[in-house]
This record gives structure tokens, sequence and C-alpha cells, in this order.
């Protein structure tokens, strides 16, 4: 058999509730039969939204959009707090008469003053302990459904906007019908109780936990917050706008130690036009400084020299002919108006 060349390049998927990232790499792996295959930033199945893969070539790139400033669209319930951060958790604290009141009291304009005194800019944040960070080789979340104590260390992070919608109060009756507050049976609400539903737009910097922003806020107002919408809306120059969607289906698989018969959910990529797939240059010119070189210098990096480029360059960057995207360079050396570059990373002529 002929061996195909692999293809490469980047797709946009808009991520359904109730599947990981890693189901969303599944699910392009079967429809594609591309092994290299990867993500730029995780989404929790707890949020929906915008999942940038790349595939084949594309993969090399991954490092340089993991940086890129991604956009939420997120709901705040100001009231309680829960063991994770969001709905799926128990709730973790009931209201006193003072904050019930403090809630019913609570305008817009009173939140959107404590988000500008404490979250906008350069902040430190502690993640949840429900998250996926590792500690000595396991993930957080395992280790606290172990019922283990974690406390992650405060790290810093960049709010670059944090904007408020709408706010919307929300009684002891409609929290116990809302579905998204009945994702845990557990998360009652009490009859005297009054809870304040926040919808947001953030635009932070890579690393951010918005569930952790949330529990935040809620405690500097000193009634309490989690989570019950998170949404990833933009990557970068990237928007879920121009994504392909997904959805979830149960399948039935053979359990190898059992062999009996159990349901699991996948994720299934829709039928998307192959316009929508993203090629490696276009890419690459959206997330780093671009230079275009002649033939000649085409040849010089792809024989892993090192070339003159007539602008001053201080990081990474693309260089790339009418049509192809032939190497990431580091600088060596500048001047006033120019720079040595040396290739990190050469990619084959053929990227299609």
């Amino acid at each position: 058999m002929t061996e195909v060349p692999q293809k490469s390049g980047f797709l946009c998927v808009d991520k359904p509730l109730g599947v990981s990232s890693f189901d969303i790499v599944a699910a392009y792996r079967r429809v594609s039969h591309i092994r290299k295959v990867g993500h730029a930033g995780t989404l929790d199945p707890q949020a929906s939204g915008l999942l940038l893969l790349a595939f084949g070539q594309g993969t090399r790139l991954l490092q340089y959009l993991s940086g890129q400033q991604k956009t939420y669209r997120t709901i705040i319930r100001l009231g309680a707090t829960t063991t994770t951060d969001d709905a799926e958790g128990e709730r973790s604290s009931y209201q006193t008469a003072s904050q019930t009141e403090k809630i019913q009291h609570l305008t817009p304009s009173d939140i959107q003053r404590e988000i500008s005194e404490h979250f906008l800019g350069m902040i430190y944040q502690r993640p949840s302990a429900y998250s996926a960070i590792h500690i000595d080789g396991q993930r957080a979340y395992d280790l606290a459904r172990k019922g283990e104590n974690v406390v992650l260390p405060s790290r810093p992070v960049t709010i670059y906007s944090f904007t408020i919608e709408k706010c919307q109060l929300v009684t002891a009756n409609e929290a116990n019908t809302d579905f998204l507050i009945s994702a845990n049976p557990h998360n009652h609400a009490q009859e005297s109780e009054y809870f304040l539903d926040v919808t947001a737009e953030i635009t932070c910097s890579t690393g951010t936990y918005i569930r952790s922003l949330g529990r935040d806020l809620g405690n500097c107002l000193g009634v309490g917050g989690y989570l019950t919408f998170l949404r990833r809306t933009q990557v970068g120059a990237f928007s879920v706008n121009q994504a392909c969607t997904a959805h979830q289906e149960q399948i039935m698989i053979t359990d190898r130690k059992t062999h009996q018969e159990i349901a699991r959910t996948r994720a299934v990529l829709d039928e998307y036009d192959q316009h929508a797939v993203m090629s490696l240059y276009n890419v690459a010119k959206q997330v780093l400084p671009t230079i275009t070189i002649s033939d000649m210098q085409v040849i010089d990096i792809r024989c892993g020299r090192r070339i003159c480029v007539p602008v001053i360059v201080q990081s990474p960057c693309a260089v790339v002919d009418k049509t192809n995207l032939i190497a990431i360079c580091s600088p060596v050396c500048s001047d006033q108006v120019s720079s040595i570059v040396k290739p990190i990373t050469v990619f084959p002529l053929d990227q299609s």
C-alpha cells in the first residue's frame, strides 16, 4: 500500500458540554485518520466553546498558540460556594440573614467597582483544588476526589477586561429548578435564600481559572460565588464564530475485565466545509511576527543556516515565502535596522 502523506493544519471546533477536550481530539482522529492531533488550551467537560485543534505539522506550532489571550462568557452565581467552584460540586456554604439582605441590594455598579479594584490587570490567583494541575504526577482533581486536602499555590495571571453584561436576582425556588444548579442534587437552596446571577465577559491571559475568579469575587463581596455557565468565545485572533460544531452521543462498549456492555459518551464532529481547515501559513501569521524571505534565504534556512532580515527581531518569528511557512526562527543578534536569525523549527515544503 502506498503511504499517503500526512496532512497538516488547524481547525476551530465548538466543543459541546459533557465531553472533554481529548474527546474532541479523538473525534477528529476518527474522521481524519490522522494520529498526530493536539489542541491549544484545555476546556473542562462543564465548559463549552472554542477549542483550536492542530494536526500533522501544525502540532509543532501549539506552543505559540497556547500563550494567546482568551475570552470567556460566564455566569457567576453569587450567594453560595461549592467544593469545585462550579455547579458540579456539592454546596459548601449557606447564607446568613445579612448575606441574603446584601445580595438583594447588590447592584451592577457595586460589583463592577469590586472588579475594578481587585480583578483587573496582573493579579495572584489560587486555582481550584479540582483543577487539572499536576501534583507529584497526579491531577489535583483526582487527589481532591479521594478526599485529600489539596491547596494549590497562588499564581500570577492577567485580566485584560472583566465586564458585567447583566445581573438577575434568583429566588430559592428558581434556583432549585434551574438545570444548571441541579447538575448536583445536593445544591438545593433554602426557602429564605436569594442569589444573584452575574453574566460577564472576561478576557484574560492563559492559565487563568474563571472558576477561581467567580469564587474570589464572591468572597470579596462577602456572599460567596461559583460558576453556573462557562463558554470560551475567543483564543487570540480565532473566534468560536468560525468554528465547526460537534455533539455528544452514547455508545456501548465491552469492558475488558468484566466483558459486560457499558455506556460511554463520546464526541462526534458534525459535517464541515474543508475550507474551514486553516493552513500553517495563515495561522503562523496570526500568532507570530512574520517575515517574508527570498528564495535563496529559504534554501539557507532549510539547510540550517542563519540569515539576515531587514527588521529588528526580539522574539521567535515566523519566516515565510509567498504561500508557505518555512520555519520558526529566533534572534541571534540585532543592530539598529536588522537582525540575524537562526531556524529552531523547520517545516516541510509539502504542508497540504
